[in-house]
């Protein structure tokens, strides 16, 4: 009973150390994932905060949208956001000049629910869009390829994986909350 117990610890421990040590770490979850909530504050700022697998340093990008489809307009910029050791993020965003969160569309009724676009592409470009350098570190780059390779194969392996003829890049889109 005692090796068993043994073996246990041991086996916890390694699994510690595999979680701990990217670089060598095989990926526990059958795919690259991102989970995330947008919560509206106020009209002037929306909570987005969410957990992923993707390393530590990873560059993630968060938008609110009006609504998904064509004719949608964006109402906040773009904001870049950086996954934390614990593989968490949180961003706070706030709308465009001339734009505010709310969930009635003008002109419109009905209730309307603004949507939040939380995209991880190896290739994006670094704060200043002038730039030709990846915005994600070189510790990420080396997991998921530089033009994101190593996120996987295709849709049907991963629904949050689009690939086209030169890069894969991730995305979801969660409705904002009240």
């Amino acid at each position: 009973m005692r090796a068993l117990g043994v073996a246990i610890v041991l086996m916890l421990s390694g699994v510690a150390i595999a979680v701990g040590n990217q670089t060598k770490a095989k990926l526990l979850a059958p795919a690259y994932y991102i989970a995330a909530k947008a919560s509206y504050q106020n009209s002037s700022q929306i909570e987005v905060a969410g957990q992923t697998n993707l390393p530590p340093g990873a560059v993630v990008t968060a938008q609110v949208f009006d609504f998904v489809g064509v004719g949608a307009s964006a109402l906040s910029a773009s904001a870049m956001i950086v996954v934390k050791q614990d593989q968490t993020f949180v961003a706070w965003l706030t709308p465009k000049d001339g734009k505010e969160f709310t969930f009635t569309a003008p002109g419109r009724s009905y209730p309307h629910n603004p949507i939040c676009e939380i995209t991880f592409d190896p290739t994006a470009p670094q704060l200043s869009h002038s730039s030709t350098t990846s915005a994600q570190p070189m510790s990420v780059l080396s997991l998921v390829g530089k033009y994101g390779q190593g996120l996987g194969k295709s849709w049907g392996t991963n629904p949050i994986l689009y690939c086209g003829k030169a890069i894969c890049f991730l995305e979801v889109y969660v409705p904002v909350t009240d």
